[in-house]
């Protein structure tokens, strides 16, 4: 007995790691999802939005979607895609703990490793557990991989090596599935992990060498593409292509462009016969309300966008602000960059001063200087978009953590043999100096993060009243003003299996979508539109928060011919007071 707990005793102790850290997230606060685009694509994928499961749920590929849909069929009232993400989550901590742990040779220096790691991933990723998000678990998962990948045993046939990797390809290509802009973004990273692999062999330079990473690399090129074909051919529909081209120049716009004022731009608005309230509907998110802002449309005025910003900055001007930018947050942080930029920093350092204890120091420097180069190239062209929320920068920050933990692992293990005592102290080390950082910060970590979680409940409350409200009104359809919709984080462990939502946001990404087309046909009428909708029938009502003004709805459709009064039928409480107002349009 006790020699099989010995065998398995590296598979254990990953586990208690990994079960401690998901039972003190879900006693002391619990999951959410931590955006409502999470919530939504749980919608599509539940059959919430339209009262059918939806493969296509627009942000993830068609087979992962497909899947998730295929088990809310069966048992529509678990909550399957937040247990996926969170089961994604704690998985690659795991696969990571365990992977790390055959690099040490008795069971006190792998405990400590262990609460080591548990330390860190606490002060750095623990938001990102307890808040859930699509973008960050699929950068998790692609770090498990890239992990796993670098500290696999070589292999000197191909085939085996390709074999023994495959957990690696499974991963990514899930986290592909999940969100491919965030893996093709982590790819360049991922090919410099390839060749720090390669240079550990012995020779570097060989035929079978060649054939190996360069196979490897295009089973996985093969099976991204292939995924993306997939994709394709699921939305190569008239609707889909025509959204997908709307979509990609929505993006274009509100993440990386500033809209133009009207009164400034007012010529250029009359060329594409905008108006002013148009215009307005794009500031406030509300463009579902209008058929002229389309793919068209919002790709003609990103383009004029763009072309605004360069007149009043060279690209050379914006470069040299973003360069700076990036070595302060580099060299000294800020708010969302410590102390993640620190212990990056810290793994830099350590994989030197190894360098110059071992005979490898050329090659390990040249390594360091691509990965270098690569990473500021990747922060660079997100800066320069001048959009760079912490689910990307974290995402980016883990990544080169795991990837730097890696490296050094795999250096120390390269030169164990030697015995230095100054190369077993090095270790020991970084993991204080790291423990030290992170532990300088965790205060102020929990501080905020107890914060955002007893104001959570109160930012939900207004939308869970919302909810249940259109609920006990199944007769009804509400449209709801998109920034009195914006605090709220949903629960994650819920029962799913609930009736079609009957309310819909006025702008957000699903909106006119097949997807959304489908749901205002079944539960409003065939070929409505929102303007319509809400001119048209009576038994569509419009939600606004009391703190949001409402002029800009009767001006806008005063300048389609339409006047209109709105008159308030109910009030939403929240418990002290009304929150939402119902109005009807007259």
């Amino acid at each position: 007995m006790i020699k099989k707990i010995v065998k398995f005793e590296n598979l254990i102790l990953a586990l208690i790691y990994a079960l401690t850290l998901w039972l003190f997230v879900a006693i002391r606060y619990d999951f959410y999802f931590a955006l409502n685009d999470d919530v939504l694509m749980k919608d599509l994928l539940a059959g919430i939005y339209t009262g059918t499961p939806e493969a296509s749920n627009i942000q993830m590929l068609y087979p992962l979607g497909f899947v998730i849909s295929l088990f809310y069929r069966i048992i529509p009232a678990l909550p399957w895609y937040g247990l996926f993400l969170v089961s994604c989550q704690f998985f690659s901590l795991f696969f990571i703990a365990f992977h790390s742990l055959k690099f040490c040779q008795n069971r006190i220096k792998k405990i400590l490793l262990l609460i080591a790691q548990l330390i860190i991933i606490v002060i750095t990723m623990l938001q990102h557990l307890v808040y859930v998000q699509y973008t960050i678990t699929s950068a998790m998962l692609a770090t498990a991989a890239v992990f796993y990948f670098i500290t696999s045993k070589a292999n000197e046939d191909v085939k085996v090596f390709i074999k023994v990797n495959i957990p690696a390809l499974i991963l990514i290509v899930i986290a592909f599935w999940l969100r491919s802009w965030m893996l093709w973004l982590l790819l360049p990273l991922i090919c410099v992990a390839g060749i720090f692999k390669w240079s550990l062999e012995t020779p570097i330079f060989t035929k079978q060498n060649l054939q190996k990473y360069f196979s490897l690399f295009g089973v996985l090129l093969a099976l991204l593409l292939v995924s993306q074909a997939i994709d394709f051919l699921a939305h190569s529909g008239t609707e889909w292509r025509q959204f997908n081209r709307f979509f990609s120049n929505r993006t274009k716009l509100y993440d990386f462009q500033t809209i133009p004022e009207y009164e400034e731009n007012i010529d250029f608005y009359n060329s594409i016969n905008f108006t002013y309230g148009e215009v307005n509907l794009l500031k406030n998110y509300n463009f579902g309300l209008s058929d002229k802002i389309n793919e068209v449309s919002l790709g003609e005025i990103a383009a004029y966008a763009n072309q605004k910003r360069n007149e009043t900055q060279s690209f050379g001007e914006r470069f040299m602000k973003q360069f700076r930018a990036y070595c302060h947050v580099t060299a000294k942080g800020g708010h969302g960059y410590y102390p993640y930029n620190m212990l990056v920093l810290l793994g830099y350092a350590a994989l030197l001063g190894w360098a110059f204890f071992s005979n490898q120091l050329g090659r390990i420097v040249t390594i360091l200087f691509m990965l270098g180069i690569v990473r500021s190239g990747l922060w660079l062209s997100i800066l320069m978009g001048e959009r760079y929320p912490e689910r990307i920068i974290h995402s980016l920050f883990f990544f080169e953590m795991m990837f730097l933990l890696a490296m050094f692992m795999m250096e120390i293990k390269k030169d164990v043999e030697f015995g230095d005592k100054k190369k077993k102290l090095l270790p020991l080390i970084v993991a204080v100096v790291a423990v030290i950082i992170v532990s300088s910060d965790a205060q102020l970590m929990f501080i905020n993060l107890d914060n955002a979680f007893f104001y959570t409940g109160f930012e939900n409350e207004p939308w869970r009243k919302m909810q249940e409200y259109a609920k006990d009104n199944p007769e009804n359809f509400y449209f709801v003003d998109v920034y009195s919709s914006v605090n709220y984080v949903e629960k994650i462990v819920v029962n799913t299996a609930t009736r079609p939502a009957n309310y819909d946001i006025m702008g957000g990404w699903a909106v006119n979508s097949p997807l959304h087309r489908k749901k205002l046909d079944r539960m409003i009428a065939p070929g409505v539109s929102m303007f319509d909708a809400l001119l048209k029938h009576d038994n569509v009502y419009f939600i606004n928060s009391i703190w949001r003004d409402t002029a800009w709805l009767p001006a806008y459709f005063a300048e389609r011919g339409y006047e209109i009064s709105l008159e308030k039928v109910d009030g939403i409480v929240d418990g002290i007071f009304d929150n939402l107002e119902v109005y009807k349009l007259r």
